[in-house]
């Protein structure tokens, strides 16, 4: 469930001069139900071996993530595995300050058991997908926005609505039909590249 005091956060920020401690109690939340999340690859000889539901808070200390302060902007939970192809998301709340000015993006993204990142690229059909199956972000016309766009610009929905809808349906993952024995040939190929 997505609380809908967050959906007050999308288009602006308070501006009162309150601090983070004064204004937690009643700061903005967004709160995201455990669930099992499912990828269906379109190839059978591709299968996942992990998922990650990256959380960005790009002022962190504008931010309680599960009811801690982040350690980093960047926060990857690793999704754990419950049956092939199925993860289980944990329920995570992000907590803003009533004055927050950064901006929080979220999504999905997953690594192959077949290939890995270095050249898992070559068999996606739709290239966004290898940078996140679905994202989200609060404020897209926000100045932090520059430094987040190259990892949440992929597949980004508008709405966090859309961000849930997505999170309760099964992920297709379209692949091309290059054969897996590329990625030897590759390697071969830079392993002879001058360094």
């Amino acid at each position: 469930m997505l609380t809908a005091a967050f959906v007050a956060l999308a288009g602006s920020a308070c501006a009162s001069g309150a601090t983070y401690s004064d204004t937690l109690e009643s700061s903005s939340v967004l709160e995201i139900d455990g669930r099992t999340l499912t990828f269906q690859p379109t190839r059978e000889d591709f299968s996942i071996e992990s998922a990650v539901f990256t959380v960005h808070c790009s002022q962190e200390h504008e931010v309680k993530l599960n009811g801690a302060k982040p350690g980093s902007a960047w926060n990857y939970i690793k999704l754990e595995r419950v049956a092939d192809n199925r993860f289980a998301l944990a329920p995570t709340k992000i907590a803003l300050a009533g004055d927050a000015r950064g901006i929080v993006c979220l999504s999905i993204k997953v690594w192959f058991r077949e290939v890995g990142n270095q050249y898992d690229s070559l068999f996606y059909r739709n290239p966004d997908d290898r940078y996140g199956l679905v994202s989200w972000c609060n404020n897209p016309q926000a100045a932090d926005w520059q430094q987040a766009k190259h990892r949440f610009a992929q597949n980004r929905v508008e709405t966090l609505a859309e961000f849930q809808d997505a999170l309760n349906r099964p992920f297709v993952i379209e692949l091309n039909e290059r054969p897996l024995s590329d990625v030897a040939a590759f390697q071969a190929e830079n392993s002879k590249a001058p360094r």
